[in-house]
C-alpha cells in the first residue's frame, strides 16, 4: 500500500523528498507477488538497483572500491580512510572531494575536534553495507584505526564473526586499563561484556582488567 511504503522509507531516507522520490521509482518497478499472491510492501531489490546504478555504475573502479570499503564506517575522514585503503590521506582527501562533488549522497561536517568528516545517506549506506558484506579487510583496518582514536565502541562494531577479537587484545586490554585508571568503571564493564568470555579467560592482561572491573561494580 503507497502510504505505508511511503511511511516506511520516510523513516529510513530520514526525508520525505527522498523517499518520495524512491517511492516513485519502486512504483514503476515490476514487483513479484509473495508467495501467498499479495504484493511486498516493497522491493528492497528496486531501492538497491536504483542506488547501484545512479550512484556505484557511474563511477571509476577505483572509487567505487573506496566507496565500498567506506561502507561500514560510521563516518568517514581522509585519515581514517587512509588507513582502511593503504592509500595517503592527500588521495583519500580528493576522493572524498570527489563524492561530495558528483552528489554521491555524502554530506560533511565538522567533528568537535575541527576535523572535516564526512557520511552517507542512511538509506544509501544500508544498500551499501548489502553489496559491500566480504570486506573483512577494511573492517579489521577501521578497527585498529579507531582502537588507535580510544574509539573501542566503534572497534567493537566493526568486528563481526568473521573477526576475531583476539587479534586486538592487547590494545581492548590497554583502553580498559585506562578506563579502571578513570574509574570509569561502567565503560569498562562494557568493553568487557563485549568481548568473547573465552578471551577474558585466556588473556592474562584482559583476565586481570576483568577481575579489577568486577571488585569495583
Amino acid at each position: 500500500h503507497p502510504p505505508d511504503m511511503l511511511r516506511d522509507l520516510e523513516q529510513r531516507c530520514t526525508g520525505w523528498i527522498a523517499a518520495i522520490k524512491l517511492l516513485t521509482y519502486d512504483l514503476r518497478q515490476p514487483i513479484p507477488a509473495a508467495s501467498n499472491g499479495n504484493l511486498p510492501q516493497y522491493s528492497d531489490n528496486a531501492i538497491r538497483h536504483f542506488i547501484e546504478s545512479s550512484i556505484l555504475d557511474s563511477m571509476p573502479q577505483h572509487l567505487r572500491e573506496f566507496t565500498l570499503a567506506a561502507a561500514p564506517l560510521p563516518w568517514m575522514s581522509a585519515d581514517l580512510m587512509a588507513a582502511v585503503t593503504g592509500t595517503s590521506p592527500a588521495i583519500c582527501a580528493d576522493a572524498l572531494a570527489h563524492l561530495i562533488n558528483v552528489n554521491c549522497c555524502v554530506a560533511e561536517f565538522t567533528a568537535p575536534s575541527g576535523e572535516l568528516r564526512f557520511r552517507f545517506h542512511p538509506l544509501v549506506q544500508e544498500v551499501l553495507q548489502q553489496i559491500a558484506t566480504d570486506r573483512v579487510a577494511e573492517r579489521r583496518r577501521a578497527a585498529a584505526w579507531f582502537l588507535t582514536q580510544n574509539d573501542v565502541d566503534t572497534a567493537l562494531r566493526l568486528l563481526s564473526s568473521d573477526i576475531d577479537p583476539a587479534e586486538f587484545a592487547e590494545e581492548f586490554s590497554h583502553a580498559i586499563r585506562n578506563a579502571l585508571i578513570r574509574f570509569d568503571i561502567t565503560t569498562a564493564q562494557r568493553w568487557l561484556s563485549a568481548l568473547p568470555a573465552t578471551l577474558l579467560e585466556t588473556h592474562a592482561a584482559l583476565a586481570v582488567n576483568a577481575a579489577w572491573a568486577a571488585y569495583f561494580l
